[in-house]
């Protein structure tokens, strides 16, 4: 039976938390951050407890608290990144669509989940809000679920959870976090137009997080019945939702729906999302899961680093944590074997300060993506097709979308055994 709380300062983590256990919260626009806030203050009555954090907003979990928790995570995304900086965040490299299975054979261990969730709806179920991802499977082996039901969340037509699926319950009313606006520059620009050649109508698209995704979309106005089969839906996939430009039409498996596993972006974005019929939220066995039963699936993803062989890393650069695998090697693997779809890793030709080349002639130290389903790498230079040809060609291709200032460098250093 769910214990209900009278109110917030009724928490006390100590007498939910055993020692050496590992606590999940719900990422992104999904976090509970009042409970957040709890444990954060009464951190020092747990003993050897473990904060599995994803994709965070904001900058409520910080390095100093690891004075009494340890925090692990699987990348380094959002404000999560300031823990892997400082050393005290442990990260796994696991794909995201390997939760569910991981958590169900208990490789993955999450004693205790702690979730956002809007009110419930006449059924007495709860939507999973803004966040559904690996949340359903985590919640299954749970030993204890504590939801915020924070009535500031917006309900979002798709998978939903039983009050008896929740252990203790407290109300709030505070806004979920936002995504800050990626920056949309020049360089931006021309990668997001060359990318939209490569979508046509009635595509299935899968964007991942960034200002390519929404550049694109802006380039996508003139599209029709597009598709949406994502981890995330941000405010440039709402936009085409709105105008009418995906529709839906083609989604072979929830014909007129976007099939999303989060929601990120600003208070506009959280508003439109209400209840809206055009969405269908789901986990990561749906969202990652069934995305090779996708024939047209266009994935774009973004990388840090594409070597001459096509391999991509949007992990590390050196020894600093600065992505993860996240849910790109599944996506791209789909959109590679889809037959009318197209698997496209955009990136930066030069590194942020300009001083070095983003396309490498060294293999990557970090392959997120193996290059047999890289289909197209797209810079401010171009774009380099890949699939079905050999290593010289590969080569010469990814060269040639390179910084001219780096060209022949490149050209050079593939010439060595």
């Amino acid at each position: 039976m769910t214990q209900r709380l009278a109110g917030i300062d009724a928490i006390d983590f100590s007498a939910l938390v055993r020692s050496g256990e590992t606590v999940l919260f719900g990422e992104g626009a999904g976090e509970a951050g009042a409970l957040a806030d709890v444990l954060i203050a009464q951190r020092h009555r747990l003993e050897r407890v473990r904060i599995f954090l994803g994709m965070m907003l904001s900058t409520r979990f910080r390095p100093e608290h690891a004075d009494a928790l340890s925090f692990a995570s699987y990348g380094a995304l959002g404000t999560t990144r300031a823990l892997a900086d400082a050393g005290v965040l442990e990260v796994l490299p696991v794909a995201l669509g390997q939760f569910p299975g991981l958590i169900a054979r208990r490789a993955l261990r999450f004693d205790i989940v702690v979730i956002a969730v809007p009110p419930p709806g006449a059924d007495g179920r709860y939507s999973l809000g803004l966040t559904a991802m690996h949340l359903p499977a985590a919640i299954r082996s749970a030993r204890l679920v504590v939801a915020e039901v924070n009535h500031a969340l917006p309900p979002i037509p798709g998978i939903t959870i039983g009050a008896d699926e929740i252990d203790v319950l407290v109300e709030t009313n505070s806004p979920p976090p936002a995504l800050a606006s990626a920056p949309v520059s020049n360089t931006t620009r021309t990668i997001a137009r060359t990318i939209a050649d490569y979508v046509g109508d009635g595509a299935t698209l899968q964007l991942g997080v960034g200002g390519v995704p929404e550049a694109l979309c802006a380039e996508l106005a003139d599209r029709r019945d597009l598709g949406i089969h994502s981890g995330l839906l941000g405010p440039g996939l709402m936009r085409l939702i709105r105008d009418g430009v995906a529709t839906g039409a083609y989604h072979p498996l929830f014909p007129g729906k976007a099939v999303i596993g989060s929601v990120m972006g600003d208070a506009a974005l959280y508003r439109l999302v209400r209840d809206d019929p055009a969405l269908h939220l789901t986990e990561i066995e749906t969202t990652h899961g069934r995305a090779a039963e996708i024939g047209n699936l266009v994935s774009v993803n973004g990388a840090l680093q594409v070597d001459l062989s096509g391999q991509v890393n949007s992990e590390r650069i050196g020894r600093r944590q600065i992505g993860a695998i996240g849910g790109q090697a599944e996506f791209s693997r789909a959109a590679a074997r889809a037959p009318h779809g197209r698997s496209i890793i955009a990136v930066s030709a030069v590194t942020p300060d300009g001083k070095a080349s983003n396309i490498t002639a060294r293999p990557v130290s970090h392959v997120t993506t193996p290059r047999v389903d890289v289909d197209v790498v797209v810079t401010e230079f171009g774009a380099a097709e890949l699939t079905g040809i050999g290593d010289t060609e590969r080569r010469r291709r990814l060269i040639a979308i390179a910084a001219p200032q780096f060209r022949e460098t490149l050209e050079e250093e593939s010439r060595q055994p």
